[in-house]
């Protein structure tokens, strides 16, 4: 699952458990509703500044972190290179 479609999943539960509908974060935020469905669908390619608009509605910010990597199991990497 690509990226954008994590944290828009993601955002998508966080405004549910805060007991938001998008038409209300809509109105907080000043953004068009179909907005905040791209961006909970994991489809908006729009500015960071609207991006941001929608994360201040939520209470949230912008964090910026390292890209985690995670290495494959050595019983994963056997599997590819073992013998037949």
């Amino acid at each position: 699952m690509s990226g954008r479609k994590v944290i828009g999943k993601q955002l998508s539960k966080a405004r549910k458990e805060k007991g938001f509908t998008q038409s209300q974060i809509s109105e907080s935020s000043g953004l068009d509703q179909a907005i905040i469905s791209k961006i909970e669908n994991g489809r908006f390619n729009g500015s960071l500044r609207i991006f941001e608009d929608y994360l201040d509605a939520l209470d949230f910010e912008l964090d910026i972190s390292p890209k985690k990597r995670v290495l494959p199991r050595f019983d994963e990497i056997e599997g590819l290179y073992g013998e037949d």
